[in-house]
Order: C-alpha cells, then structure tokens, then sequence
C-alpha cells in the first residue's frame, strides 16, 4: 500500500476502496479536482508552504490530517506501525502556515517529506563526487535559505530503504 492510503487508513480508520473511492491523478489534475470539490481528501508529499496550497487556501477552507504533536503521532497505537517503516517520519505543519482558512487552532504532526536529489544516469562517477562532496559541507548554510532541508540528515540519506 502506498504511504498516502496508509496514513490516511491509519489515521481514520477508512479501508481503502471500501469506506472510499481511491483516486490515482497527476499533480495538477489532483489540485484541480481537489479545488472543484470533485474529490473530498487531497494527498500529496510536500514541503510545506507548498504553493499550490497556498493557491488553494485562497478560495478554500483546509485541514490537514494528523497528531497534535509528534510524541502522539510515534506512539499512537494505530500510527506505531506506520512511522516505524524505513524513511518515515513525522514533522509540523505550523497551524498558521497557510493563513486564516487553515481549519486548526494547534500545530498538526504529519508524515513528513524528505527532499530527494536524483543524478540522471550517464553522469560520470568524479562529477556525482563532486557535488556530493561539495553538497553535505555546505548543508548549514543551505539551511539558513532553504528550511524544508532541516531533516535532511547524512544516516537519513544512506539509509537502505528499498
């Protein structure tokens, strides 16, 4: 089952194709659908703010499902399986991120979105070296202008995950 369907499972408890009609679309067909009220739960993984939520909060009223805090969220019986899976972790959606139609009074603890980096293939081994090498020294300062990179993390990165 892919991490989308799963959270969602195990967050409300729906059986997937069961207790739902699940939906498999394209980015910008999914916002759009999910914009025209033609599908009722949007999932994507992103690093929040993302724009085309920021678009959508504009016109529309959102809630984001997830835990009050991340302890919850590791440790609620229903979630326990989900974060202890290879690459899964938990991370804030800050409760005002998206502005005034953002349906929460607290902070909402979520499956996070790690950033990924792809070499296409053909690229010679010295230049992958290179940018790597020059890549995990200069991460603080990568940081300080680009905050989704806070959980990036050099164990998180070599992790075998499939």
């Amino acid at each position: 089952m892919d991490t989308s369907r799963q959270f969602i499972e195990d967050m409300t408890g729906y059986k997937v194709n069961k207790d739902d009609k699940n939906v498999k679309a394209s980015f910008s067909a999914a916002i759009k659908s999910f914009q025209g009220c033609q599908i009722d739960v949007y999932t994507i993984g992103c690093l929040d703010p993302y724009a085309q939520l920021q678009q959508l909060h504009v016109i529309s009223k959102l809630r984001f499902l997830g835990t009050k805090n991340a302890d919850e969220g590791y440790k609620k019986k229903e979630l326990a399986g989900f974060f202890k899976l290879p690459g899964r972790t938990i991370a804030r959606i800050p409760k005002n991120i998206y502005g005034d139609n953002q349906k929460k009074e607290a902070d909402v603890w979520a499956n996070d979105a790690i950033l990924g980096v792809t070499i296409r293939k053909g690229v010679d081994d010295e230049t992958v070296y290179q940018m790597v090498k020059a890549f995990w020294p200069a991460l603080e300062k990568i940081r300080a202008n680009a905050p989704w990179t806070r959980p990036v993390t050099i164990d998180y990165a070599t992790q075998s995950l499939g």
